[in-house]
């Protein structure tokens, strides 16, 4: 199949041995030229250069002129075409935005160009108007991504996905089927040109080839958390953007601050850790864990400093840290984060020793290398002591290090060694020196038992998209629900305590488990052989642990299932009427009108959800893809009368509703297609079906408006 994309391919690609060759299709439209009796040509650096070596063939009667030549695969070549047999004259004046050098990689180079990827079948390129940047009756689109912040390019390649890739016949929302070149190595900018016809696209930047590596898109130039793109009866030149950034790539290096994050998992059950997730912490692998409120990993506030002459005997000097003995030592903390990273955190000022700077001991700004600036690491020596890593990282205060008082910060110990013991939610911590030991105690930052933190190092002024996950003892992971959460770091930041799954802190009591009943009217639905439930409740969550639903005895439109013991307060499910996979979207709540009971779930769809306010028995009743509550009174209606016989029928089949008066029946494919609707006044009727064979549904609703289906073959 043809695709209209310029510098790509469709296929993911699987780098080969060097000179391995692949067939590309060129082609270009003279519709607007008048052809040359020398005919028309394409020259390149797959043909070194020839302006006549290479013929294009006119494709019947029509304007396509086009040739079949040999490439590298897996590299970019350059070529132009020609409307003549040489140099001197017909030589096609390539648009700015076809060019190779641009302004979006800042060369010079006025050829076109194509990445030939890999595969055995031929690369058909778009029959571009000569002179043109697409063919005729679409429009270019060039796209570019610098990768020079990222740690690392994907050997994978660089992808893009998105909607814009089916207008440019490609699988829509594919992370690997659309690849950006790098045309230049000097620098780390990879690009493409798709060609589409008008509309508005979404798209957005894959380092690698599968989603996970996706950028996220900052909320301030971001359309459903994509990037957008609008065609109008143009071709189209997007600005170049650093990966998950709005703008272009800054030149200086992106200052880093230390980010804590803290959820309270006080209304959650079920799980046994805690991590987060994102594009600019990991790569959305997950990984990067939380401390709880038990063992030295956590997040510690300085609380007393004491020296003395032995373990535990603070007698020459001690000190609570307040506001009237040394208020600039209130925020300091330490973090010692699960993953071996260590923090030294303090605020605008702490205490500084005369001896660095050139005066008095007092309050001051930190100074090199004990302002916290280089992270450290850490490591329980299982022995009841710990050591911190890292020149100028410490407790309590710079000038203790182990077994001595340093004076100079040239003397600042590459490795601290500390006793220590934790009772309760304090640590002490004990050092020694040459004559004594000093004593450090500390308290959690966050006294609530339910609070897990983690510091991670983030660059400054970049969105942070992120969500965090709760894993049960199998392993099991569970995302928080809703859209990404999103914050800046400007400087170092400690974030609010906030519900996990929430954007608000938790509130209340916690609540024992209770039941839910849940039902589904899908009365304005063709139903799957099974009807699903899945939701953020279940352990595994969602589609791993989707729970089948069952028809309703008196009405087979109402599908139902009692769910026992749920413990999570806050939860967010939704009903799923298609084959169950990991990749079942469920309710799509099309209606933008009708989304009042739903919330953004971050990937394109829509959550419904629900918080616990007693552990009574609740009823979530709902119609199907709608925030339309359910009706009970229907439940109890025409399923159990309805009879449809013959079936299997041939030719036409007869409706027959007991008592009550049949208003319509209406005959479906199992798409949906309406091929047969009758409308009438009777509690009996025949139904022609002349010509139809094979499985249907047939739809009949009564009087009062109550329906049913049930399903028919037809031979």
């Amino acid at each position: 199949m043809k695709k209209s994309l310029l510098f790509t391919t469709a296929l993911a690609l699987v780098f080969s041995a060097f000179g391995q060759k692949r067939m590309v299709k060129f082609s270009v439209d003279m519709k607007n030229e008048t052809v040359s009796a020398n005919g028309v040509h394409v020259a390149g650096s797959f043909q070194g250069w020839s302006p006549s070596a290479t013929t294009l063939v006119q494709e019947g009667s029509s304007s396509i002129y086009s040739v079949y030549a040999e490439a590298d695969e897996n590299s970019v070549i350059e070529f132009k075409f020609i409307n003549n047999n040489d140099w001197a004259s017909g030589v096609e004046s390539v648009p700015a935005l076809s060019q190779k050098g641009h302004k979006n990689n800042g060369e010079s180079n006025d050829n076109r160009w194509v990445w030939t990827g890999s595969g055995s079948d031929t690369l058909m390129l778009p029959a571009f108007v000569f002179g043109g940047s697409a063919p005729d009756g679409q429009y270019a689109v060039r796209l570019a991504v610098d990768l020079q912040k990222e740690s690392a390019v994907s050997s994978d390649g660089v992808h893009v996905a998105g909607s814009i890739q089916k207008a440019a016949g490609f699988p829509e929302w594919n992370p690997s089927a659309t690849r950006l070149a790098n045309l230049y190595n000097t620098n780390k900018i990879h690009e493409v040109i798709l060609c589409v016809a008008d509309g508005s696209y979404e798209y957005k930047f894959v380092n690698g080839n599968a989603w996970g590596s996706d950028e996220s898109v900052p909320s301030s130039c971001a359309t459903n958390n994509n990037r957008g793109v609008t065609v109008s009866g143009a071709d189209v030149e997007v600005d170049k953007v650093c990966f998950g950034a709005c703008e272009a790539c800054p030149t200086a290096a992106i200052p880093k601050f230390k980010a804590t994050f803290q959820i309270d998992m006080g209304k959650e059950c079920n799980f046994k850790d805690v991590d987060i997730a994102g594009g600019k912490i990991n790569g959305w692998a997950g990984g990067t864990f939380f401390s709880d409120q038990s063992g030295l990993s956590g997040d510690w506030k300085i609380t007393k400093i004491g020296v003395g002459p032995a373990k535990g005997d603070i007698g020459w000097f001690s000190e609570e840290i307040n506001a009237t003995t040394r208020p600039c030592m209130q925020d300091d903390r330490v973090i010692l984060n699960r993953d071996g990273s260590f923090f030294n955190i303090f605020g605008d000022e702490t205490w500084i020793e005369g001896w660095q700077q050139a005066g008095a001991n007092g309050c001051g700004t930190p100074i090199a290398p004990f302002d916290g600036s280089n992270m450290g690491t850490w490591k329980d020596n299982g022995d009841g002591t710990f050591t911190v890593y890292g020149k100028g990282s410490h407790l309590g205060i710079p000038k203790v290090i182990n077994g001595a008082e340093i004076t100079d910060s040239n003397n600042a110990a590459d490795s601290i060694t500390y006793e220590y013991d934790i009772t309760d939610n304090k640590l002490t911590t004990y050092i020694a020196i040459s004559n004594g030991y000093w004593q450090f105690e500390y308290a959690r930052n966050n006294a609530n038992s339910n609070v897990w933190t983690t510091t991670i190092l983030l660059d400054s002024g970049v969105e942070i998209a992120h969500k965090v996950r709760k894993i049960d003892a199998d392993g099991n992971v569970n995302w928080e629900g809703g859209a990404d959460r999103k914050y800046f770091v400007h400087n170092d930041t400690t974030f609010d305590v906030r519900c996990f799954g929430l954007d608000e802190p938790c509130s209340g009591s916690t609540l024992s488990a209770s039941d839910i009943f849940f039902r589904v009217d899908m009365s304005n639905e063709i139903p799957e052989d099974t009807v699903w439930l899945m939701g953020g409740f279940t352990s595994p969550a969602w589609q791993a642990g989707a729970i089948p639903m069952t028809a309703n005895k008196d009405n087979s439109d109402i599908y139902e299932v009692l769910v026992k013991g749920i413990c999570s307060e806050y939860f967010e499910y939704k009903f799923v009427n298609e084959v169950m996979s990991s990749s079942s979207n469920g309710e799509a709540f099309a209606d933008s009108t009708d989304r009042d009971c739903v919330k953004d779930n971050g990937v394109g769809g829509f959550n419904r959800h629900y918080t616990r306010t007693s552990t009574d028995l609740v009823e979530l009743f709902y119609v199907y893809s709608s925030c339309q509550m359910g009706n009970s009174n229907a439940v109890a209606n025409i399923a159990n009368e309805l009879r449809i016989a013959p079936n299997p029928a041939s030719g036409k089949f007869t409706v027959s509703l007991g008592s009550r008066t049949i208003e319509s029946i209406t005959v479906m494919s199992l798409d949906g297609r309406i091929v047969r609707n009758e409308k009438l006044s009777s509690n009996r009727a025949d139904v022609n079906v002349f010509g139809l064979t094979g499985v249907y549904v047939v739809q009949v609703t009564d009087a009062e408006g109550n329906t049913a289906t049930q399903k028919i073959v037809l031979q």
